[in-house]
């Protein structure tokens, strides 16, 4: 095995009225020859979205040439991957077009207002880079006046670089005509780009600007408990990507960005507008919750197949009860609006019968086949892990305070799973989370995980809330 690989990927979109976004990929060997055949594969999934996506389906017109400039074929030989002949070359191009026509947050898409793509859907990897490593430049080549927002640095020729594969594919891409926003927290800039083509002049974006740093502040001020607050934030720059189009709503975190799609009818109403804050919360508090503290079955992810946890129930319900949490600790929601945000969260999973039989563990191990496909039978058959995990964390934290006479929270644990495991970067075991907790709050409440997490069932929520008088 030799050295990293050099990969630059140049991105053009000619004519984005196709939506059709046009890659040309330099892959570089630093001493000697590339391997004969040199295979490149695409992703089949985006860390944070569990399910098999099929990328591979939107790409076409795959071609090579050597060094010299010759042709070489390329021929697909997996349902992802494509093999490359060449006769000891050092240098390889690959001339592909990606299909970019659905607005979401886990794909691409590309018009003539703006161009957004992930990368497990866009580059192209050679295999060789699984062992060897890779060095990765991404040239956007846009329109005069045209910005490209991404949290990945700048190189010396101007191009966006990344030293790994993860960091390749952890950083999407908005680009359009559009002036960033910029804020400071601790030291750490945050930028905010904005694709909202027509909706733009109707959304008040200085007040979600300050509303962000208000999160962002709470959120670093929660994780870093005794210590400075800016030592809890383990980044230099911050990337907001927003995306709004009619009747769309999403988020897709990423280690130092985040991209986020929300609908302009969500800025009309005080609700609308709450969801929107917390949205925010929630994917800017996981680049510490699972992008940075993760559970062991997503320690070292494979691209192209599923990579099963029992534990989204925490990393996805445990964030989601943190994100009103946060809200509430900003003082950008009410007490009221608070508790009745939790009183609806109660009432939809009184009606979710599929809690009945399906545990909660379960639920998130069968993500990739469950959650992300519905069918007229889901409500029966399953339980979302956001909504249960969020009801049996907001119990958890009630019985921590409980039982620890008011000394210790839930926050005690998400602190002790970031010092202790993310900041060193220790997974968590499957079944470690009975013990984190009793670590970072000295209560136990292995009876508790056992009904509500590992066993299907209804949560009986009475005796918990009637702890603090409520029911």
């Amino acid at each position: 095995m030799t050295g990293p690989l050099s990969l630059r990927y140049v991105l053009d979109a000619p004519q984005p009225q196709s939506h059709l976004l046009e890659v040309e990929l330099t892959v570089t060997s630093p001493e000697g020859p590339l391997p004969s055949p040199l295979v490149l594969f695409l992703p089949t999934w985006a860390p944070g979205s569990y399910l098999i996506r099929e990328y591979a389906r939107h790409v076409e017109g795959v071609e090579a040439s050597d060094g010299g400039g010759r042709a070489r074929a390329a021929r697909k030989v997996r349902k992802n991957a494509w093999s490359v002949e060449h006769d000891g070359a050092r240098r390889l191009t690959v001339r592909y077009r990606v299909y970019a026509g659905e607005v979401s947050v886990r794909t691409n898409h590309v018009d003539p207002t703006h161009r957004f793509w992930n990368g497990p859907a866009t580059y192209l990897v050679p295999e060789p880079c699984l062992e060897r490593g890779l060095r990765a430049a991404v040239q956007p080549l846009l329109p005069p006046g045209w910005s490209a927002g991404t949290s990945l640095p700048r190189g010396p020729d101007g191009a966006f670089v990344a030293d790994d594969l993860d960091t390749l594919m952890d950083a999407p891409f908005e680009c359009g005509p559009m002036t960033p926003r910029s804020f400071e927290v601790h030291g750490r800039r945050h930028d905010v780009y904005v694709w909202a083509n027509r909706h733009a002049g109707s959304i008040d974006w200085e007040r979600l600007t300050l509303d962000s740093r208000r999160l962002v502040e709470t959120e670093a001020a929660l994780l870093a408990g005794d210590r400075p607050a800016g030592e809890a934030l383990p980044y230099d720059r911050y990337a907001f990507l927003w995306q709004v189009s009619p009747r769309s709503r999403g988020g897709l975190e990423h280690g130092e960005s985040c991209a986020l799609l929300v609908s302009p009818t969500m800025f009309q109403t005080r609700g609308g507008y709450l969801d929107v804050l917390s949205l925010v919360a929630h994917e800017f508090l996981h680049l510490w919750n699972v992008k940075r503290i993760r559970p062991a079955g997503l320690a070292s992810l494979d691209y192209e197949r599923e990579n099963h946890t029992r534990l989204l129930w925490w990393f996805e319900g445990g964030t989601s009860y943190f994100d009103w949490r946060v809200l509430r600790l900003a003082w950008l929601a009410t007490p009221r609006e608070y508790a009745d945000h939790l009183a609806g969260e109660l009432a939809r999973l009184a009606d979710t019968p599929g809690g009945r039989v399906h545990a909660l563990a379960d639920a998130s191990f069968d993500a990739w086949i469950k959650a992300y496909r519905p069918d007229e039978n889901a409500l029966n058959s399953t339980v979302s892990y956001y909504l249960k995990g969020e009801v049996v964390c907001a119990l958890l934290d009630l019985e921590i305070r409980s039982r620890s006479q008011g000394l210790r929270s839930l926050d005690d644990v998400m602190r002790h799973l970031w010092w202790e495991h993310g900041h060193p970067g220790l997974p968590v075991a499957e079944d470690g989370m009975g013990e984190v907790i009793a670590r970072s709050t000295g209560v136990r409440v292995d009876d508790l995980l056992e009904r509500w997490v590992e066993r299907p069932g209804e949560v009986d929520a009475g005796p918990t809330l009637a702890l603090v008088g409520l029911r």
